[in-house]
């Protein structure tokens, strides 16, 4: 599968640039919109991608549409591969919600950073 290189306001952005994200993060076995599907008790719904979540726990994000699946970026140190969708993740005024699949938040709600594309 080819990665698509993200959009940015400004136009696609190249290997090495940076764009700005804003944060949130989901866990499926939290319920509600976290997991589309339970079965006794265990959340079985695969990410938007086909993947399963509990393979990709901790390293995987929500992008927004524009973004292909596969796309790399460092975020404060840390790759993360985009693999989801959600309603939520959108492009809003130019920048980008990423929603971290983590039992915890790594940042509070909302915040704004920069992450640079990684091949």
């Amino acid at each position: 599968m080819g990665v698509a290189e993200p959009v940015s306001a400004a136009g696609l952005v190249a290997t090495g640039e940076t764009v700005l994200v804003r944060t949130s993060h989901y866990w499926p076995p939290l319920g509600g919109p976290n997991c589309a599907r339970f079965e006794n008790g265990e959340c079985v719904s695969r990410m938007s991608s086909g993947e399963a979540w509990q393979d990709w726990a901790e390293r995987a994000i929500a992008c927004p549409t524009e973004w292909e699946f596969g796309t790399r970026l460092d975020v404060a140190g840390r790759e993360w591969v985009c693999m989801d969708r959600g309603g939520a993740i959108v492009i809003e005024d130019g920048i980008a919600w990423v929603d971290m699949l983590t039992p915890i938040g790594l940042f509070p709600h909302g915040t704004v950073l920069e992450a640079t594309l990684v091949r």
